[in-house]
């Protein structure tokens, strides 16, 4: 009888720490399996994501910028002159979307010659500013074909434009993302895990999507919209992350988003580490009002096939060095629960997960000037992990609804 007792309570505890592990190893393989997709795409496609610049580009495709400002006098008396000269040229226009500001930045837009929309009520915040937008100047946006978002800190690449009507004349899209290329300026070890993971999720993760056909997530900065398309989607956003929100009312939408990777924003990056955690902070805060506010359409995406998983990892399965961590851990606890069933089987599977996401930053390295500093910098990533949960922290902490990190 009392072996039959341990025998029972032997088998509970099995299925109990199947039921633990279950949620963790389910996202290692859920996250491995994209890993390994995009990078064997990424590696033996010779496919180009982009059509061929054409011989003669459609200057009657109108594009407005709307550069989206929260108090940037500073950021704009540096970078809206050299904006302006770049698209304030042939069928194109700026406006600064001046969001509740309380300095100097209508001024300085003003003075610069740059038409000002200015919003003085609500909640700040860019999805709501961009959603009064919509509402409120139907009549500007109606003048013309593409509507690109941009930041205030944005700068773009001289041909901008040219690529981005070259895609839209050539395919019928009506999403795109141009590709956003950090600017790390003094190497701090954070700010480099940041824009080593922009890049990575980019060159390999975002062209193999393209290469496949699948939708890629928008983000934030350097996203392009026809203009029926703009005013369906960018009406009423009820969350922090307006690019996590616009991608997932897409798609269910059954709009894809197009990868541009030849429309290139330069986007610098803070070396304000305060900065950076409450960024994130609102980051996470975003993506619970995501969870909260957007159940149903979640579930939709996960049942529509891999294409819409792809997405999901991609948009809220962040950050990716906790996962990292997650494996490493469920690794070493495994070792120590040897009557765990088929523990040797998980085991294996957790370490090749952490091989794959070992190829994964190693073969990054290549999309990047300079090895030495990256792969220093990989070396030091548990710091940028450090820096996630400083972000959780101020996740639940109310403050302004701006995701820059300068402040």
């Amino acid at each position: 009888m009392y072996l039959n007792d341990m025998l029972n309570i032997s088998s509970w505890v099995n299925i109990l720490l199947i039921l633990l592990l279950f949620l963790p190893i389910f996202l290692v393989l859920f996250e491995t399996s994209f890993r390994i997709i995009f990078l064997v795409v990424a590696e033996f496609s010779g496919k180009s994501s982009q059509p061929p610049l054409g011989n003669e580009i459609d200057e009657n495709i109108s594009i407005i910028f709307l550069m989206l400002a929260h108090n940037e006098e500073r950021v704009l008396s540096q970078t809206l002159g050299l904006v302006k000269a770049q698209v304030d040229v042939g069928n194109a226009r700026l406006v600064v979307v001046a969001d509740n500001c309380t300095d100097r930045t209508i001024e300085v837009s003003h003075r610069a010659g740059v038409m000002v929309s200015v919003r003085s009520d609500g909640i700040p915040g860019k999805a709501h500013a961009l959603s009064w937008f919509v509402e409120h100047n139907i009549g500007i946006i109606s003048e013309y074909d593409l509507i690109v978002i941009i930041d205030a800190d944005t700068q773009l690449s001289n041909d901008f434009c040219t690529a981005i009507r070259n895609v839209f004349q050539s395919q019928p899209i009506c999403v795109a993302q141009s590709s956003v290329e950090p600017i790390n300026e003094q190497g701090m070890v954070v700010t480099t895990l940041a824009a080593f993971s922009e890049i990575l999720s980019q060159r390999v993760d975002d062209y193999a999507r393209s290469v496949l056909g699948w939708s890629v997530p928008l983000r934030g900065t350097g996203m392009v919209f026809k203009r029926d398309v703009f005013l369906q989607v960018c009406s009423g956003l009820r969350t922090q992350v307006d690019d996590i929100e616009l991608t997932i009312r897409l798609t269910c939408l059954g709009i894809p988003v197009h990868f541009v990777s030849d429309a290139i924003v330069y986007d610098p990056k803070s070396q304000n580490i305060l900065g950076l955690a409450k960024q994130r902070g609102r980051w996470l805060k975003g993506q619970r009002q995501i969870f909260s506010n957007m159940k149903y359409d979640l579930t939709k995406i996960l049942l529509s096939g891999i294409s819409g998983c792809s997405l999901i990892q991609s948009l809220l399965i962040k950050p990716k060095t906790l996962l990292i961590v997650i494996k490493i851990m469920l690794i070493i606890l495994l070792l120590f629960i040897a009557s765990f069933p088929y523990w040797e089987f998980l085991e294996i599977i957790l370490v090749v997960s952490v091989l794959v996401d070992l190829a994964y930053y190693c073969m990054g390295l290549r999309y990047v000037a300079d090895h030495r500093i990256y792969a220093s910098a990989l070396l030091m990533a548990p710091l940028y992990l450090i820096l996630w949960l400083a972000g959780w922290f101020f996740s639940f902490i109310s403050g302004q609804h701006w995701l820059r990190s300068r402040d």
